[in-house]
């Protein structure tokens, strides 16, 4: 190892003599991190001369496409990526000589339109996203400098994994870059169908759904990129997924203004869903319903969510119509909302098809949404009997293929209609003594009515041992 000064003359000695080989050995020597023991490397003021004369000299060389330049480019920017490794000090120092960010703009123009030079990009963008990492003044720099390469970088795929991570790096430091760029996101979102493992945009879409600026913007992308984002969503708020972060599960993202957002979606382009009654249509827009009805339904299952969609009537009876539909649908016709007790009785669709049709579990979603929207609220309760849906609701009572766990769901509703409410308790009562509604039936609900001393109708479990 040399001392700074040393190496300073060694290396402007090597470079004079324009021995590439030499010189790699030497940077590799002096700036060697091995991955089990990442070392703070010593930055001077010498260093950076040193690593700035080699880089300027190398970069005039790269124009003869030789792949000893190329090599030699590479080692130059892994001996930068080194040096600022854990190094807030060597980020300053690099990032104030203005030949290595200058040269590097020149650099990455050269390579990037080269697929032989990628293999040297993916250093330079490592060395880029170790310069920035935690480092919110030099990011700034480092973006203005580059952020127009850097898109150019992700809305064509070159080095996607890398680009993407400085991306990240920058931006998670400065968040308000994502609402003063927004085609950013269209990036990132596109770029995820190309790659859903790169994990660099996983977390740049985790930062978008995040900033509640952002968010409910997304009705403003094209129908996939808006289903990519519902889909997200509802993995966040089901917390089903790894990558979800404890940041992100505080759940102040979801906002009322989210809220508005998913609650006139849903209201505005349910009615498509009936759209796939006949046949099994392989079109988007049912799915997008789908998913903002679960994420209505999930994000309900909070109190603090569910007294504000709660005073949503038009949500409400949006769900209640949208349920006499589809289930007077099924009962009139053999179609996707036909109850079938199992899908081993279907003769013309597969398991899978109806697994991922989009009317799979979307009466019971229904029937939850109304559930929660009638949890502990009378007026809701009331509005339910208005709309004469506590005997549908019973109606739906039945083992469904489609629609698992509808039973419990249904029960859940019923129980949250009737709370302290004697109008709604009346109303099962009637049809259970006329006969309405069988004991059979509120056997298989498990449950069963009681009356007590002040003639009220209460829902009671059903002794098991009976």
């Amino acid at each position: 190892m040399f001392e700074q000064s040393n190496l300073k003359i060694h290396v402007l000695e090597i470079l004079q003599d324009e021995n590439w080989t030499k010189l790699s050995n030497v940077l590799e020597q002096e700036f060697n991190q091995t991955p089990n023991q990442v070392k703070v490397l010593e930055v001077t003021p010498d260093t950076v001369t040193v690593l700035s004369e080699a880089l300027h000299i190398a970069r005039e060389k790269l124009v003869e496409q030789n792949d000893l330049y190329f090599k030699t480019v590479k080692q130059i920017y892994k001996s930068l990526r080194n040096a600022v490794v854990y190094n807030p000090k060597g980020q300053i120092l690099i990032a104030g000589s203005d030949t290595i960010l200058n040269d590097t703009i020149k650099i990455l123009g050269c390579l990037k339109e080269n697929e032989t030079g990628w293999d040297c990009l993916k250093m330079l963008l490592q060395f880029l996203s170790n310069l920035v990492i935690k480092n919110k003044l030099v990011s700034k720099k480092v973006w203005q400098l580059f952020s127009n390469d850097l898109k150019d970088l992700i809305r064509n795929n070159v080095c996607l994994y890398h680009s993407s991570a400085l991306l990240y790096n920058i931006i998670h430091v400065n968040r308000h870059l994502l609402e003063e760029n927004n085609d950013i996101i269209k990036y990132i979102l596109d770029s995820y169908k190309q790659n859903n493992s790169n994990e660099y945009v996983t977390f740049l879409i985790e930062l978008f759904l995040k900033n509640a600026t952002l968010n409910k913007t997304y009705v403003n992308y094209n129908v996939e990129n808006r289903m990519l984002c519902l889909e997200m969503m509802k993995e966040i708020i089901d917390d089903d997924k790894t990558w979800v972060t404890q940041e992100l599960l505080d759940k102040t993202w979801v906002t009322q203004e989210l809220l508005d957002v998913l609650s006139e979606q849903f209201k505005k382009k349910s009615d498509c869903i009936l759209k796939t009654v006949t046949n099994y249509l392989k079109e988007i827009e049912p799915f997008e319903v789908t998913l903002l009805l679960d994420i209505l339904a999930s994000v309900s299952s909070d109190e603090s969510y569910a007294e504000y969609l709660q005073k949503d009537k038009s949500l409400l009876i949006n769900c209640a119509f949208l349920l006499k539909s589809i289930h007077e649908v099924g009962r009139n016709s053999e179609n996707n909302f036909s109850v079938i007790p199992k899908l081993s009785q279907l003769d013309n669709s597969s398991d899978q098809e109806i697994l991922e049709h989009p009317s799979y579990g979307f009466k019971a979603s229904i029937v939850r949404m109304l559930a929660n929207l009638c949890w502990k609220h009378r007026n809701n309760q009331d509005l339910v009997r208005e709309l004469e849906c506590i005997p549908l609701l019973l109606d739906c009572c039945n083992i469904d293929a489609r629609n698992p766990f509808i039973i419990q769901w249904v029960i859940f509703a019923i129980r949250n209609v009737c709370e302290n409410n004697t109008q709604n308790q009346d109303i099962i009562a009637a049809m259970s003594t006329d006969g309405v509604i069988s004991s059979e039936t509120l056997c298989q609900m498990g449950i069963t009515l009681h009356s007590d001393e002040q003639q009220t109708i209460t829902m009671m479990p059903l002794n098991s041992n009976k």
